[in-house]
């Protein structure tokens, strides 16, 4: 019983830890605009964003750019851009180009892939990422 307390509590402590560290990671990823827009594709930022993480073998099908306005009023909104394959489309680069302010949070969703030579889709876990200037 012991025994099963104290493994308990290293895996309850470990969790924690790894959870704080991806938090860090996160919070930590910050770009400016030019650097956003000269990204060539999904997967050169989504390694950006996960330190050289390879993403070489899939084919990014779909993706959405999330962000949170203010209003002037004090009211917040979610504004959301889907995208079809791995390349900016034109409304997210407009996204970009209108919010993408000193502190802004922007956070890739909803990324589906492909792995070369199989059929199945697979999704890959959600990327935040700030504005620096």
């Amino acid at each position: 019983m012991k025994k099963l307390i104290f493994l308990s509590l290293i895996f309850l402590s470990s969790t924690l830890f790894v959870s704080a560290q991806q938090e860090k990671v996160a919070a930590s990823t910050q770009f400016t605009k030019a650097e956003l827009l000269g990204f060539s594709d999904l997967k050169a930022l989504l390694a950006a964003i996960n330190k050289g993480q390879d993403y070489s073998k899939y084919q990014v099908r779909n993706f959405s750019l999330t962000t949170t306005v203010t209003q002037p009023d004090g009211t917040t909104s979610v504004i959301s851009e889907a995208g079809p394959g791995g390349v900016w489309s034109e409304k997210q680069k407009a996204m970009i180009n209108k919010y993408a302010v000193k502190g802004t949070a922007f956070t890739l969703e909803k990324i589906t892939v492909i792995e070369k030579g199989k059929k199945e889709l697979t999704a890959i876990p959600a990327a935040s990422f700030s504005v620096k200037e």
